[in-house]
């Protein structure tokens, strides 16, 4: 769980799955790549608004699911 919290500390924009990218962008109204980056990571560094805690809990499960899911490729690999 720390690990998940360091994680959390260093996302950027670039870290976010494509599927969340693209709803921002249609939330946005911009195909511009760089708009939703910069959306993405000033909301990470002002860490006090409901797109901070939406992203931060979105890829907090996004997190804990890639690491659950490499520690079931672990455990299927010993068996």
């Amino acid at each position: 769980m720390k690990d998940i919290s360091k994680e959390l500390d260093n996302l950027t924009a670039f870290d976010l799955p494509i599927e969340l990218r693209r709803i921002l962008a249609a939330y946005i109204n911009s195909e511009v790549q760089g708009r939703v980056s910069s959306f993405v990571n000033l909301s990470l560094v002002y860490s006090n608004g409901r797109y901070t805690d939406f992203i931060r809990a979105y890829m907090y499960f996004e997190l804990m699911r890639r690491k659950m899911l490499k520690e079931m490729e672990e455990i299927c690999r010993v068996l």
